[in-house]
């Protein structure tokens, strides 16, 4: 792919490691891949094993999705992807099976203007990586997309908290400041290399913990309809 030859040349690797420094000095309370370290240590063998099969679980939830509608996984992977600021995974998932099964994209709704745009231009045949915008949800689009392959980190809020060992450490908008989302990035990967998983594994572990460690997912997910 063109965009992962671009990303390897010399001339990339200099920028990343120009940005990396300069994040260093912008958020010097990052303890590096340490924390991440731990957080791996103390996950425990139930959450390792669901954080190693999220991404292909979530494949596998877009595929399903794009069976059912007569849609391409790009598609399906896509429209979660668009869906995904700020919302737990189960009220994404809706969001994006309510698109996909929308007759007519302009009356997409239940997200912003901005993510529900991006859904329909998506479902009307536009490639996904031509559509999303910022480096989080493109490469959420791509760890969902390519789960079995090397890829980007998809960075979040949660995972600074993460890395800085402080709930609430910053708002979503510091991650486009120059370099952070580089340093982060760059943190899960060498946490990754040292207990041999890719980064979006590495990632997707760290998180499922976070998410037991502070009961999140009672704060961002739907309650069970009642039966």
């Amino acid at each position: 792919m063109a965009f992962l030859e671009a990303a390897t040349t010399p001339a990339a690797r200099k920028g990343r490691q120009t940005w990396i420094k300069k994040s260093r000095a912008s958020v010097p309370i990052f303890a590096g891949a340490n924390n991440l370290l731990t957080a791996h240590a103390d996950a425990g063998e139930a959450t390792i094993r669901e954080g190693m099969g999220w991404y292909d679980g979530a494949h596998s939830i877009a595929a399903d999705m794009a069976e059912t509608h007569g849609l391409t996984t790009k598609q399906t992977a896509g429209v979660l992807a668009a869906f995904s600021p700020q919302k737990g995974w189960a009220t994404n998932i809706k969001l994006a099976e309510n698109a996909c099964a929308a007759s007519n994209t302009s009356q997409i709704g239940g997200h912003t203007k901005n993510a529900c745009h991006k859904a329909s231009k998506i479902l009307r045949g536009q490639d996904p990586l031509e559509v999303l915008g910022g480096r989080k949800v493109r490469s959420f689009y791509r760890n969902i997309m390519w789960p079995e392959v090397m890829g980007p980190v998809t960075i979040d809020r949660h995972m600074i908290d993460l890395l800085a060992d402080k709930r609430g450490f910053i708002d979503e908008g510091v991650l486009e400041r120059i370099g952070v989302y580089q340093y982060a990035a760059a943190m899960v990967r060498a946490s990754a290399r040292e207990v041999g998983v890719l980064p979006h594994q590495m990632q997707a572990i760290c998180w499922v913990h976070q998410r037991k460690r502070f009961d999140v997912n009672f704060k961002y997910d739907p309650k069970p309809e009642a039966s």
